[in-house]
Parts: C-alpha cells; structure tokens; sequence
C-alpha cells in the first residue's frame, strides 16, 4: 500500500540516513514509488565486494502495489 504522505517519502528518500557502504553478505530493502506509476519492493543481497569497488548483488522483486492512476 503507498504511503498515505508523498511529500514525506520524498523527503526521507533524500535524507542521508539513507545512504550505506556495501558488506558482504549485507541485505539491503528498497522501495521505489513513482506517484501514478509504480510503487515496487525489492530486497538486495551484496554477495561479493571486488578489487575494483564493484559489487556483485543478488535481488529478488518482493512487492509490486497497484496505483492510482488519477
């Protein structure tokens, strides 16, 4: 279900508590919601962090809400 606040999801998307170094073997959950459009719940898994700082993940699509189209 999207949040009932647009203006404040926005907000805390933005904010920099939301910003992490990769760990191996770290779970990370990322909710991306595009008012009108989409609203999508993915959880990442960093299953090796490389020489070069890449980082290799895994995903799996948790969650994908319906939304308002009006």
């Amino acid at each position: 279900m999207p949040p009932d606040d647009i203006k404040a999801a926005r907000l805390e998307a933005h904010s920099d508590q939301n910003h992490a170094l990769p760990r191996d073997g770290a779970v990370y959950l990322l909710r991306s919601i595009s008012p009108r459009h989409s609203d999508t719940l993915v959880a990442f898994r960093v299953e090796k962090i490389l020489p070069d700082h890449g980082v290799v993940i895994v995903w799996r699509l948790l969650a994908n809400w319906e939304t308002s189209k009006h």
